[in-house]
């Protein structure tokens, strides 16, 4: 299968320190695609690399075509980026939030019409806050907020979707539900590209595995191959175990205590 989003010897840095180092990174419509690594490992700078955020050497592609060839406005039709936490400089609310996600498909001038509003209306039904539409964002909860500005990225109906840490400030019952519509998004064509902390949120979704380390890409590939005790042991540096659900499923990992 051709992917979508490529990363091909990409390096990027801050001042001094190198981030990025020669990554290596493809991930492919209709597949759901977890990054996995320890704080530090450059997840988020190749998340902002791959659309087109940030300066660096090598080349960055969107099917094929390098995105420093792109003009900026097609790459925001193409390419959605949720951060990790998204700034909220004035009280909109959550309904004008996500109708900005449809401005890469208007006229400079123009304005939302009832069709960008159905899209904007489907997107907080996906993202799970319609209900929240008339709600200022700057008075919502961390995961409230995180849930709209997901909505918003779904309202550019884009081919790639980037989410940094979907999952962080929401409960159990949300963190499920942001993963499963990812998972379907995925599933209907959509190349979709999650950093996520908990391998096992990786391991019950996302059909390939990243694991990244110090910059660099250290494995990659189908779940099942990828996502083992050992590899997350010298990824994270600490001891883990992993077992089965009484229905089979899984692995689920889990640490194990010191002098266990």
């Amino acid at each position: 299968m051709a992917a979508l989003l490529e990363a091909r010897a990409v390096s990027c840095r801050y001042g001094e320190r190198r981030a990025l180092a020669a990554v290596g990174f493809a991930a492919c419509a209709g597949e759901l695609t977890a990054i996995l690594g320890p704080n530090g490992a450059g997840k988020s700078t190749l998340l902002k690399a791959l659309a087109g955020l940030i300066p660096c050497e090598g080349r960055a592609l969107l099917g094929g075509v390098c995105l420093a060839d792109l003009p900026r406005r097609e790459i925001a039709r193409r390419i959605a980026l949720v951060s990790q936490d998204p700034p909220v400089d004035a009280p909109f609310t959550v309904l004008e939030l996500v109708l900005m996600g449809r401005a890469p498909h208007l006229g400079r001038l123009a304005l939302e019409g009832p069709h960008d509003r159905q899209i904007a209306e489907q997107a907080m039904r996906d993202a799970g806050v319609l209900e929240l539409a008339s709600r200022p964002i700057d008075q919502l909860s961390g995961g409230e907020r995180r849930r709209a500005f997901l909505a918003r990225a779904l309202a550019q109906e884009p081919q790639a979707l980037l989410l940094d840490e979907p999952t962080a400030f929401l409960d159990m019952g949300h963190q499920g539900q942001v993963l499963e519509h990812a998972a379907r998004l995925a599933s209907s064509g959509l190349c979709v590209v999650a950093v996520l902390h908990d391998p096992n949120l990786a391991a019950t979704w996302a059909d390939k595995v990243v694991l990244m380390r110090s910059g660099s890409v250290v494995a990659s590939g189908p779940t099942h191959e990828v996502l083992t005790a050992a590899a997350l042991e010298d990824l994270y540096g600490a001891r883990l175990v992993a077992t089965r659900g009484v229905a089979g499923e899984g692995p689920f990992f889990a640490t194990i205590r010191a002098g266990s």
